[in-house]
């Protein structure tokens, strides 16, 4: 096969293809075509940046739209949390089963090599944006997810809007005079009252 040929693509040498994209936010409400890159179970161990995990993620490619072949990832986290939050998890699971056709052959959890067989299945999905608050305060965190999974026909591309991302307060250090400003205030009204002896 030709060096000049990937994935099937003649390669174009267009500038389009040639520089990377800004990898700026997907607004929030963007709907776009995408395939199924990625389908597996993920099991974190706890470290001392947070608890255990095992959830099931999605990494879709987007086909088409503003911010095509972008990736966007998609958590369902249908093993640990609330009972509404895991029973939603597992019927978000459950329909991208049915958008690709796929009937698990047992009841048992299913396994990466199960869920890698629905890779290369499209889909319509709409993004979602999420941001926080560094814990060191020195900024925000953003990200993207997929709030919405439809089947692709007939399903209508757009791009939405940028959500408003939370401000970070500059905070003074934290002092003495600061945590007593209240109480310091009364004391000095009581010591010199409405004149002021200098």
């Amino acid at each position: 096969m030709s060096f000049y040929i990937h994935n099937g693509e003649k390669v174009t040498g267009n500038e389009n293809d040639a520089f990377t994209k800004s990898f700026m936010q997907i607004p929030e409400g963007t709907k776009a075509i995408a395939r199924i890159n990625k389908f597996e179970v993920i099991s974190k161990e706890a470290s001392q940046y947070g608890d255990a995990q095992k959830y099931i993620q999605l990494t879709y490619k987007l086909l088409d739209g503003d911010f095509k072949g972008r990736e966007v990832q998609q958590k369902i986290k249908c093993f640990d949390g609330k009972d509404d939050q895991i029973k939603r998890a597992k019927n978000m699971l459950v329909l991208i089963m049915k958008l690709c056709n796929f009937t698990p052959t047992h009841t048992d959890e299913p396994t990466t090599a199960e869920l890698s067989k629905m890779c290369s299945n499209i889909a319509g999905i709409m993004i979602g944006e999420w941001s926080m608050v560094k814990n060191d305060n020195s900024g925000i965190m953003e990200g993207n997810f997929v709030r919405e999974v439809h089947v692709s026909n007939g399903f209508e591309c757009e791009t939405g809007i940028k959500a408003e991302t939370p401000h970070i307060t500059q905070s003074s250090p934290d002092s003495a005079f600061s945590r007593n400003k209240a109480l310091n205030e009364d004391k000095t009204d009581l010591l010199f009252g409405d004149d002021v002896p200098f």
